[in-house]
């Protein structure tokens, strides 16, 4: 006789493809929502020379790009929630990602994500984005955020919260035995994510820039860990505070519109939605940008392949994860990632025309790319995404340092070839670290 208590129902089942088909929706705008924001600050100027701002002015906003990056920080540890989410229910982590522009659509509503430079209409659009649920009509949100538009209406923007509400639903109904069957070590908590030192200072267990990843268990610490998602800006059922996301970008944009100096130009001219894989208006052109646009997307790639086997991990070693882990979050997204995405905010976008508009980061992912599934081979695949990254960078920094290098890019040379640098070193530290789960000397 079939034991009743270990018997799914079909229900059930159907509820859990739900919970899983919702979680990779969520994981989508989380790293979509992280991108954004990473773009529209790495187009903020920052000297007096680039015009169109003071010193004044620069310092605040370089309060303004602090607050975003604490932002775009906070986001990748939403990310990380929702991957340990999907591992708790036994599910791959989805990293997969369209490239901007896109259309998200939910219950009939639908949010349109795009690569934006800074600016008010950008900041508006990321308050909206992160705006909590049920917004009381009285506010100050609702003030600043209508202004100018007649037709406001914040259950147009309620796609994330509506989202996160039904996850929570669908947890909440799920028998915990039939939901929760993933490996509890396959998830990434505090103390195995970059539990290293710091200038002598030991900050294992603290959460690193704002990164604070505990396990998913149960019922209990899934809802707890939807609400977080919620209360932090995502769907939160209040207008929120200071601290949440939509507050900082509602403060964002009532300083912006307020400063009153109609001189004030905060961004550089970056064309939105930069790419050189697809035609239309804003596919650079500019041979030498090309170049380092691919680099970016090289470097950006071969860091997603790394996250997804990070949280993914079946056979690795303590030391293959301690790699991955040294690979990817310090050197590839802080001292990669960032300075290349900056760098390239400097650089013409088309060869023919006006030499002012400038190109971005892109962001743009392979539409293959997925878990690779095979330890060793995960590995070598790896390797040679970084040897690729190490041969295109050395190009770039031999261009940069011509006699005849336009100036654009000469004045980058010191920059691309840090980039080149670490990658090399990093590309060393990886095999190193897998055999002895220490830094190359």
């Amino acid at each position: 006789m079939t034991d009743s208590a270990s018997v799914v129902r079909p229900a059930d089942v159907a509820k859990r493809k739900r919970v899983a088909l919702l979680l990779a929706q969520a994981a989508e705008l989380e790293h979509a929502a992280m991108c954004m924001y990473l773009f529209a600050s790495s187009t903020m100027k920052s000297t007096v020379a680039e015009g169109g701002v003071t010193l004044v002015q620069l310092e605040t906003m370089r309060q303004w790009r602090a607050h975003m990056m604490v932002v775009a920080r906070e986001e990748m540890e939403h990310l990380g929630i929702v991957l340990n989410l999907l591992s708790a229910i036994g599910e791959a982590p989805v990293l997969r990602r369209r490239n901007f522009p896109f259309t998200v659509e939910y219950g009939g509503d639908t949010l349109d994500l795009s690569l934006e430079p800074f600016s008010v209409r950008a900041v508006r659009s990321f308050a909206l984005l992160e705006m909590p649920q049920g917004l009381p009509r009285n506010s100050e949100g609702w003030r600043i955020l209508s202004a100018n538009d007649p037709h406001f209406s914040p259950k147009q923007f309620d796609l994330i919260a509506k989202l996160y509400d039904e996850i929570e639903h669908l947890v909440s109904t799920i028998p915990e035995a039939h939901l929760f069957i993933g490996p509890h070590d396959a998830q990434f908590v505090n103390d195995s994510l970059m539990p290293l030192t710091i200038r002598g200072i030991s900050i294992a267990g603290a959460p690193l820039y704002n990164v604070n990843l505990t396990a998913i268990t149960n019922r209990e610490t899934a809802v707890a860990a939807i609400k977080q998602l919620k209360e932090e800006g995502e769907g939160s059922r209040l207008e929120g505070g200071k601290e949440s996301h939509f507050g900082i970008f509602l403060d964002i944009l009532v300083a912006l519109t307020a400063h009153g100096d109609p001189a004030f130009q905060p961004a550089r001219p970056v064309v939105s939605n930069p790419t050189i894989a697809n035609t239309g208006p804003s596919r650079v052109t500019h041979p030498i940008t090309v170049r380092a646009m691919a680099l970016f997307d090289m470097c950006y790639e071969t860091l997603t392949v790394m996250l997804s086997r990070y949280f993914a991990a079946t056979d690795e070693t303590p030391d293959d994860i301690y790699a991955l882990e040294r690979a990817a979050f310090f050197p590839m997204m802080t001292t990669v990632i960032r300075p290349l995405a900056e760098c390239l905010t400097y650089m013409p976008a088309f060869e023919n025309g006006d030499q002012s508009v400038l190109a971005g980061p892109s962001f743009v992912l392979p539409s293959n790319i997925a878990f690779l599934p095979h330890h060793r081979a995960a590995f070598d695949l790896i390797t040679q995404d970084y040897t690729q990254a190490i041969d295109q960078a050395h190009e770039l920094k031999q261009l940069a340092a011509k006699r005849d290098a336009p100036a654009w890019l000469a004045a980058q040379a010191d920059r691309i070839t840090q980039v080149y640098q670490i990658l090399w070193r990093s590309r060393m530290n990886l095999a190193v670290n897998r055999k002895t789960g220490k830094p190359a000397p």
